[in-house]
């Protein structure tokens, strides 16, 4: 049976901006987790975001030469805030 070989990261803050931020880049978490770490596994490209060893979130992994990049899946943000920022630019 093959085993799986991934790499784990521990203690990643979530931002205020329900991001973390992994290899110059960042990666959106459910908005309940801002201001709490989490940890995140590297594996076949792909990001993944526990919290309390549950998985939260998932992305794929952004190049490596690229930077200050997001991927944000909506969702993982606060639609009231949202709206707020929508209506009071």
């Amino acid at each position: 049976m093959p085993y799986e070989v991934s790499t784990w990261y521990y203690s990643l803050k979530v931002m205020y901006n329900s991001h973390i931020s992994f290899r110059n880049n960042f990666y959106s978490v459910p908005y309940k987790y801002i201001n709490k770490n989490v940890d995140a596994k590297i594996y076949n490209s792909n990001l993944y975001v526990y919290y309390k060893k549950e998985l939260i979130a998932s992305h794929p992994l952004i190049l490596s030469n690229e930077k200050n990049k997001y991927i944000t899946n909506k969702g993982h943000l606060d639609e009231k805030k949202n709206l707020k920022s929508r209506v009071n630019p």
